[in-house]
């Protein structure tokens, strides 16, 4: 079995894994917030776009893109999604060492892609590179797994499937005493088998909120669960608003 690191043939099985999510109506619903935070600027910038599935529904409304992505394999796909759309820039670069010669009036980073960060360090560490590429009346736009969706439903939790060639496994597990969430994939080809494994942080609210502190961004709004109401004790998917 070799071991492989995260997204390197997770990527061939990812979309399917993700076919529950309609990202038409979660990029629905960041312009909902964007409007409702009175943004009117079109510059967007996707930090941590993997396969950039939320690209083309943010192309349609009317977004000039640029995106970033560290793994190379994701990003292949995700320029493949938007082959046929005009002036959309994708680069690697890690999310944490962002370097970009323009700012942009909003920025996303979604799906779990800040619970990749280990520590909070590199949260604060993260929200200052944001601030660098955010103009001034702009608004950043991340959300968050939160410990009650993972207690609630990756405490234990194991998949099998099949995707043309590749059989895997996934299994994740939830540690309620450092609150890591781990998901372990094996995958199985037509000559080789492999692991790759993926750790998340599952942050408290509070553990956020003191990042935000320290870093150049303020929190200016929470909405929970895709509604512009504040996050609650239940909130499943926490998304935090932040300006300069």
């Amino acid at each position: 079995m070799k071991i492989v690191r995260p997204y390197e043939k997770v990527h061939l099985i990812y979309d399917h894994l993700m076919k529950h999510v309609d990202y038409k109506d979660w990029a629905e619903y960041i312009d909902e917030i964007v409007e409702h935070h009175g943004i009117k600027g079109v510059e967007l910038l996707d930090v941590a776009c993997g396969s950039g599935s939320f690209l083309p529904h943010f192309y349609e409304m009317g977004y000039d893109l640029t995106a970033v992505e560290l793994s190379e394999e994701m990003i292949l796909q995700a320029k493949e999604k938007v082959e046929y759309f005009d002036d959309i820039q994708i680069f690697q670069q890690d999310m944490t060492q962002l370097s970009l010669d323009k700012t942009y009036d909003v920025v996303v980073c979604l799906f779990d892609s800040v619970n990749y960060l280990p520590s909070s360090d590199l949260l604060v560490l993260f929200f200052n590179h944001i601030a660098k590429v955010l103009k001034p009346e702009g608004i950043f736009i991340f959300d968050v797994a939160t410990q009650y969706s993972c207690k609630r439903h990756f405490g234990n939790f194991t998949e099998n499937g099949t995707v043309g060639s590749v059989q895997y496994n996934r299994r994740c597990t939830y540690s309620f005493q450092d609150n890591i969430q781990t998901s372990v994939f094996t995958l199985e080809t037509d000559d080789e088998t492999f692991k790759e494994t993926h750790q998340q942080r599952i942050y408290s609210i509070e553990e956020i909120e003191r990042a935000i502190q320290q870093s150049g961004l303020r929190c200016i709004a929470t909405h929970g669960d895709f509604d512009l109401d504040p996050i609650d004790a239940e909130t499943e998917r926490a998304h935090f608003v932040l300006k300069h």
